[in-house]
């Protein structure tokens, strides 16, 4: 993966997800006092994703990170003589596209969401246009801060020094967090970049443009910019200033906000806080954050497949919906206060959109395995993979809404409520085995993530097959799922590591693999 390579002369095309939603609770937002963020990857209804460990590298001094796909020229300096193990969503190496890692932690606790596509006014693009070709770009961002940020903050800095000296291929915005700080971070030109230390007061829906409003870069405790990011709007005379010392980021360097960027900000507003903000329709800039309570894991769930329900739009046509069939996977973050960094966020992931399909938990930071069906390398249909299970279910859904639908969203709504609560207990019992047991908290990880991937793909699979029957029957009655999760199986009792694995699966919390 990362070493000092040469690329090919021939590149594949790269295809970034253009249409996602990010969101983001703080800690004092949230009913259990935990901290939430993630992000809804939209890029085509059949992409599939795959998900994976990718192991520790001895790279040596002075190693160059280069793209192994051939999808992009992007080299930039590897800070580390031996990289870090991660975890990444990935598209399967059959889509020829290259990487496009989306969410993934790496073994010491950094933790990624990248990206939402945006793009900057023309009048600003103009006047700094994207480096293409050997720019960082969604395809390499992950990959390139995972295998060495020891620390968020430390991982902005890295997108600081490449935005800055190599140059970004495209507009993002992205998260980078430990269990300490999330950041996010917005990469607005092609050397220009500001990111924010997010609040633990407040909730951000963020769609596809630009958000980060106001902002003072003298705070370095909260703020990360180029050096240029003021000056260099200044003298091109697209500075906006809230007061001295500041700059409105939005208003200076993006355009205003479209009708689809709106809906999604007003729906997930509305979801999370109830109040119905329609002033973004007709403003340059406003604040992102917004104030809401008591929210729950499976509240961010709902909205990562949300669809305005309860919601009245009036004569104002709906453009774009959250939860979409262009969603190929969605995850949410979790991080728990006062845990070890290692265990401290549980990725929380499904494939396809979870306005019909479920996420499972998983200890990213320290698993070194993945499930099967979860890896299994299928652009085309595949009765193996979880993706092509969870894609059918969607669809069947999607095209079976008042019926099937409905009886689906609510199973899963079941399910992800009582997996929330049971996770509770798993991470008490993960904090324990951390104390009294700690040489086998990744097999601890691996086996529990295992068992939870596979019984989700299990419980979609079985719930297609329902609703298969259910077509084919023709029948009137009304669709019902026989899966109650009565009895979910992801329990720490029932992971028992054989003697021979203790020390064997875990670096003691010390860092990387050597």
């Amino acid at each position: 993966l990362v070493s000092a390579m040469t690329l090919g002369l021939t590149l594949a095309m790269a295809v970034p997800a253009m249409a996602c939603t990010s969101y983001y609770v703080g800690s004092e937002c949230t009913a259990d006092g935990t901290t939430m963020y993630g992000r809804t990857e939209d890029t085509s209804s059949n992409w599939d994703k795959v998900f994976k460990v990718i192991e520790a590298e001895e790279v040596g001094e002075n190693a160059v990170y280069a793209d192994p796909t051939g999808a992009t020229r992007f080299k930039a300096p590897i800070k580390v003589s031996t990289t870090y193990r991660y975890t990444v969503t990935r598209d399967a190496e059959a889509n020829d596209d290259g990487f496009f890692g989306e969410a993934g932690q790496n073994e010491v606790g950094v933790s990624m969401s990248a990206t939402t596509s945006s793009s900057p006014a023309s009048a600003v693009r103009s006047k700094d246009a994207f480096v293409r070709g050997t720019g960082i770009t969604e395809e390499n961002l992950l990959d390139y801060v995972l295998c060495q940020a020891s620390t968020a903050r430390e991982g902005v800095e890295l997108l600081k020094d490449v935005v800055t000296n190599i140059g970004a291929g495209e507009g993002n915005g992205l998260f980078i967090a430990d269990n300490k700080e999330v950041w996010y971070v917005e990469i607005l030109t092609g050397h220009q970049m500001c990111a924010v230390k997010m609040p633990s007061d407040k909730a951000a829906i963020i769609p596809n443009c630009f958000v980060i409003d106001v902002v003072d870069t003298n705070d370095c405790e909260n703020v990360i910019c180029t050096d240029t990011l003021v000056s260099f709007a200044e003298e091109n005379g697209f500075l906006v200033t809230a007061e001295e010392g500041t700059i409105d980021v939005k208003a200076s360097y993006a355009p205003s906000y479209t009708a689809g960027n709106a809906d999604r900000i007003r729906g997930g507003e509305f979801l999370l806080s109830g109040i119905d903000s329609e002033e973004i329709y007709t403003v340059k800039s406003r604040d992102m954050f917004f104030d809401c309570e008591d929210v729950t894991l499976t509240d961010v769930y709902t909205l990562a497949g949300y669809r305005y329900e309860g919601m009245d739009f009036g004569s104002r046509r709906v453009n774009r919906q959250i939860g979409v069939s262009s969603t190929v996977e969605a995850h949410i973050m979790q991080i728990t206060p006062d845990m070890p960094a290692e265990i401290a966020t549980v990725q929380w992931m499904g494939m396809k959109s979870p306005a019909y399909t479920a996420m499972a938990p998983f200890y990213t930071a320290v698993m070194t395995d993945t499930p099967e069906s979860w890896k299994v390398e299928a652009a085309k249909r595949n009765d193996d993979a979880a993706f092509w299970a969870s894609y059918d279910l969607y669809n069947i859904c999607n095209n079976n809404q008042a019926t099937i639908g409905v009886a689906v969203k609510d199973a899963w709504k079941v399910y992800m409520t009582k997996m929330e609560e049971l996770q509770k207990k798993v991470n008490d019992r993960m904090a324990q085995k951390y104390k009294s047991d700690r040489e086998n908290v990744s097999y601890y990880a691996t086996e529990l993530g295992i068992q939870a991937g596979e019984a989700l793909t299990n419980y979609t699979k079985a719930m297609l097959l329902e609703a298969q029957a259910y077509v084919e029957s023709g029948s009137e009655e009304p669709f019902v799922v026989s899966e109650s999760f009565k009895d979910l199986s992801y329990k720490m009792s029932n992971v028992h590591p054989p003697q021979s694995q203790k020390g064997k699966d875990n670096n003691n919390g010390k860092g990387k693999n050597k």
